[in-house]
């Protein structure tokens, strides 16, 4: 097994069924990211495996039942407890145990719209941004496909044991990816509303359509602040969300290169924009990246990766926290994904198979760059 390319897991089955297999599958990586968080947190940062725990378990109260059985099964198919599923599940909410409104995820969203792809179609990319210890944990980056019945196939992204949407795409086309929203939103979380981030991966199951997923979305409140991006092949919407002031929305036109990072930019919201340092230097990755793509009307999918390859010091939007980079066509249903903690190779994996046919294989693991599977 190869840690130097992401792995791709195909499940069918009940939620629970589809749990079960992507603990057999990934037994090793769940393991070795657990002891990550572990080394991490627990023996360096000197917070006790019970506080861990606790996070965790507010966010798994957050799930609905049918998600809570798939990280069920996560724990008895990887031979691990149900404490340690629930850990890796919330590994993204332990740093509020250390440094609740300092931590870094500045995360950035691209879209290129039709008329400027060479592909006519959008064309989608987002770095996802996070501290330490995550970039020990890039290597362990997986595509998980999941086959529900009477559920659009679809695909999320994220290191082994993050049952929920950070990215995901489905076999309609339709993409959804999730930026941190609180230097605009707020830093209150509302314990008393399911995670939106689970949300996302339900709702895009749901959704043949963009319309679909704009519906199901604008009906949906936050637990805590969020700058959600979607697009189809043709457009790309915004959501803006707030746990205490609610949710704003921006419909691109089909022509417009659409950038966001960590702050809203809907001028509905009544409170100010947050400086470039209190969002991560976010109004400086976001111009960076209109800059990079304004002057060229026919991007290819290459042109798209050295935009995102390019780092701030060089004008671009990528930097030292930068643990995956992520391009979805969405007409070819084509991801090409890139560790940069690890190598400097993009990969290729084509949805096409995995969504639409028969595939007997449970995983496919460390496949190479560009090779289509």
């Amino acid at each position: 097994m190869s840690f130097n390319s992401p792995s791709l897991v195909v499940l069918s089955g009940s939620k629970r069924e589809m749990g079960v297999a992507y603990g057999k599958a990934l037994e090793s990586n769940l393991k070795a990211v657990y002891e990550i968080l572990v080394d991490y947190y627990v023996d360096q940062q000197n917070i006790p495996l019970e506080k861990l725990a606790a996070k965790a378990e507010l966010f798994y109260e957050k799930y609905p039942f049918s998600f809570q059985k798939f990280i069920d099964g996560v724990a008895e198919g990887a031979k691990i407890t149900l404490e340690q599923a629930k850990i890796l599940n919330g590994m993204e909410t332990l740093n509020s145990l250390i440094k609740p409104k300092e931590e870094v995820a500045a995360c950035a969203f691209i879209s290129i719209p039709p008329s400027m792809s060479a592909t006519n179609s959008n064309l989608l990319g987002r770095n996802y941004d996070f501290f330490p210890p995550f970039d020990r944990c890039s290597k362990y980056l997986t595509v998980a496909v999941i086959k529900e019945n009477d559920h659009v196939p679809t695909a999320f992204i994220g290191f082994a044991g993050q049952i929920y949407c950070p990215t995901c795409v489905n076999q309609n086309g339709l993409f959804v990816e999730l930026n941190n929203g609180m230097p605009s939103g707020g830093f209150d979380t509302d314990h008393t509303r399911e995670s939106l981030l689970i949300n996302l991966l339900e709702v895009l199951q749901n959704s043949a359509s963009l319309n679909q997923l704009d519906k199901q979305l604008s009906a949906l409140n936050s637990d805590y602040s969020l700058v959600i991006n979607i697009a189809n092949t043709t457009h790309t919407k915004a959501f803006e969300y707030s746990a205490l002031h609610g949710m704003k929305s921006t419909d691109h036109t089909s022509d417009e290169v659409v950038v966001s990072t960590n702050f809203f930019t809907h001028q509905g919201w009544s409170f100010a924009i947050p400086s470039d340092e209190a969002c991560w230097l976010g109004h400086t990755r976001r111009d960076n990246l209109i800059g990079l793509s304004a002057s060229d009307n026919n991007i290819t999918v290459e042109d798209l990766q050295n935009i995102l390859d390019k780092n701030i010091e060089n004008g671009g939007g990528s930097w030292e926290y930068t643990l995956y980079q992520l391009i979805f066509d969405t007409g070819a249903l084509e991801l090409r994904l890139k560790m940069p903690t690890i190598s400097d190779t993009w990969h290729k994996i084509s949805l096409v198979d995995p969504f639409n046919n028969e595939i007997p294989e449970v995983i496919m693991l460390g496949q190479g760059a560009d090779q289509e599977l």
